[in-house]
């Protein structure tokens, strides 16, 4: 069954949560993100994908997964059927990307990577405390 919490959250509650708890999430980072962060860089650099595979696996198969080169990169996020591109880590970037270049493809595995059911859990505990305060829905 869907917790409570995840019911009466918003879209943008749960994006919110996801963003939130990626730039807290540094341990979750591969080693050369991990250092573009510590030397300055935007606290979402290198949580694309993962977040992309959190709000996924909550908002459902209605958003499927697209990529885009940008910066010499490639870069992950979403498209809804009703609610266009959602990029959750664009503010990243300082010139968003081009998604009319970007491309529809699957995630690399058919299941959450390790770090994306880490980022889960603490979306997920993020928006259960919310709940709590009675600050979402």
């Amino acid at each position: 069954t869907t917790p409570d919490h995840l019911t009466r959250a918003t879209v943008g509650n749960i994006i919110a949560a996801a963003t939130f708890a990626a730039m807290q999430s540094d341990d979750l980072l591969r080693p050369s993100f991990l250092r573009q962060v510590e030397a300055g860089a935007h606290p979402l650099t290198g949580h694309c994908y993962t977040v992309s595979e959190v709000l996924r696996d909550i908002l459902g198969a209605e958003y499927t997964p697209h990529t885009v080169r940008h910066n010499g990169a490639v870069h992950w996020y979403l498209v809804g059927t009703s609610d266009g591109i959602l990029d959750a880590t664009s503010a990243q970037f300082d010139v968003a990307p081009d998604y009319t270049a970007g491309r529809g493809r699957g995630f690399l595995t058919s299941r959450l990577s390790k770090r994306a059911t880490a980022l889960r859990a603490r979306v997920m505990l993020r928006l259960s405390y919310l709940d709590s305060l009675d600050l979402l829905g």
